[in-house]
């Protein structure tokens, strides 16, 4: 232990440079306060903050040189000990309580941010899978719906350009280009669309249905194609919506390709309707003319991912007579789909936690530590007993070190130095002196009471004097 003043002021600045630079090197900072614990016990706190910091960060980063980082914090909790020699009781006090318990809290402490850390990213994940789903439906629905548009107009337009050519010729590059332009926005709306999903199975009222299928044929067959439905079984109206959804995508699709890369070819849908499954196969005859675009087989691959995720199958193909065919089976029994989560509301805003809690936990943390040296070191020091008192203080002789005289009498106390003030002999210059319990009774007014002074670590004093007690 220091038994100079500058010592203990040497001891007591490297104790408080490691606490100022514990967060950028956490675990160096606890060996330099570990080492310095032993000799100073007053570094008790500081200490304990900078284990519970260095706790913490290993338990937050377990890959970041946990090799090297668990054998440093082991060799923290025995510093204490070794650079309290030879008083070993003292230093397994100060490790255990202010080393390795706050280390313990601090890795608990680490161990929850990783938790926290991983819950944010987690819920960040969900976030972007959320944003990243709600575009891809909006894509599905571009491309079933104003895809499918788009197609009758280009049909339309090819329909006006085969009449002006024999009615108005002067008129006939009019709709030529209109056709072009349809056939131009279709490709366009496919390179806008990007990637899409899996689109969702939300509620619609006649999606599907008979009546629905009956008049996307009607709407074909008006824009001057040869389309014809066929339809055996039961209404699906009262079936599943995600059912109904599907049914209507797949004709809606395949309608779109034929009319778009086989115009003029007659088309037949099929739809059979049994207690099990829906079967519904769209197939078109060999074009007429060159197909208006080229396409880009997304989709096919989104009706695929749809029929998918119902438990059904998708085939297509070309036919022996040079047309295509596109044929789906859909269950009537569908599995459970999990729903998509819902996109938080944009002006959502998540509360910022509060640091008050974790300021009164560490406060409390202290309040603690503080209390447990205080107890241990009374159980490192216990008062000497009346009847021991005189024989520890006869064994006590001039050369024996501060430890080996702590050990026997106890450390220092505030009320026997505020006591002897005023009464004990003139301090030899150059040395520290300890005033002890004393644990003598008082005998006419008065106590007596030992000084000891060391120079270099050394006792080289013993003074014994008496001091005034006032008794009631």
């Amino acid at each position: 232990m220091p038994q100079g003043r500058w010592e203990t002021a040497a001891l007591s600045g490297a104790a408080l440079l490691c606490l100022a630079l514990r967060r950028r090197w956490p675990v160096a900072t606890l060996l330099g306060l570990a080492a310095v614990l032993g000799a100073l016990p007053a570094a008790g706190l500081p200490t304990a903050m900078a284990a519970c910091t260095a706790g913490r960060a290993a338990a937050a980063r377990p890959g970041s040189g946990l090799r090297w980082r668990l054998p440093a914090l082991g060799g923290a909790t025995v510093l204490p000990v070794l650079t309290a020699i030879p008083d070993v009781g003292l230093g397994m006090v100060l490790s255990a309580v202010a080393v390795a318990g706050p280390g313990l809290v601090g890795t608990v402490m680490g161990q929850q941010d990783r938790l926290v850390t991983a819950l944010r990213d987690k819920a960040a994940a969900a976030e972007d899978a959320s944003r990243l789903a709600e575009r891809a439906r909006i894509a599905a629905e571009m491309h079933d719906l104003i895809g499918h548009r788009l197609s009758l107009v280009s049909l339309y337009a090819g329909g006006l350009e085969m009449t002006l050519g024999k009615l108005a010729p002067e008129l006939r590059g009019d709709a030529v280009r209109l056709r072009a332009m349809a056939g131009d926005a279709l490709d366009e709306l496919h390179e806008v669309l990007g990637v899409l999903g899996p689109p969702d199975d939300a509620q619609t009222d006649a999606a599907g249905s008979r009546a629905d299928v009956e008049a996307l044929a009607g709407a074909s067959s008006s824009a001057g194609a040869q389309v014809r439905l066929d339809w055996t079984g039961p209404d699906v109206a009262d079936t599943a919506s995600s059912v109904r959804r599907a049914l209507d995508r797949v004709i809606r699709e395949a309608l779109t390709n034929a009319h778009r890369y086989a115009p003029g070819a007659a088309v037949t849908v099929t739809v059979t309707v049994d207690e099990r499954q829906v079967l519904v196969r769209v197939r078109n005859t060999a074009a007429t003319s060159p197909p208006t675009s080229s396409g880009t087989g997304r989709g096919l691959v989104g009706i695929r991912e749809r029929v998918g995720l119902l438990g059904g199958e998708v085939r297509t193909g070309a036919t022996d007579d040079g047309g295509f065919a596109v044929e789906a089976t859909l269950p009537l029994v569908t599995p459970t789909i999990a729903s998509t989560p819902k996109e938080p509301a944009a002006n959502a805003s998540v509360p910022a936690p509060s640091h008050w809690p974790r300021l009164a936990a560490g406060a409390l943390g202290l309040v603690a530590v503080a209390g447990l040296l205080v107890l241990g070191l009374r159980y490192a020091y216990p008062p000497a007993e009346p009847s021991k008192y005189a024989e520890s203080v006869d064994s006590i002789h001039r050369g024996m070190t501060h430890a080996e005289v702590v050990s026997r009498v106890g450390v220092d106390s505030a009320a026997t130095r505020a006591a002897a003030a005023g009464h004990a002999p003139h301090k030899p210059a150059g040395t520290t002196c300890l005033y002890p319990y004393s644990a003598e009774t008082v005998r006419d007014g008065r106590l007596s009471l030992v000084r000891y002074c060391f120079m270099n670590g050394r006792l080289t004093s013993i003074d014994r004097f008496d001091v005034p007690v006032e008794t009631g």
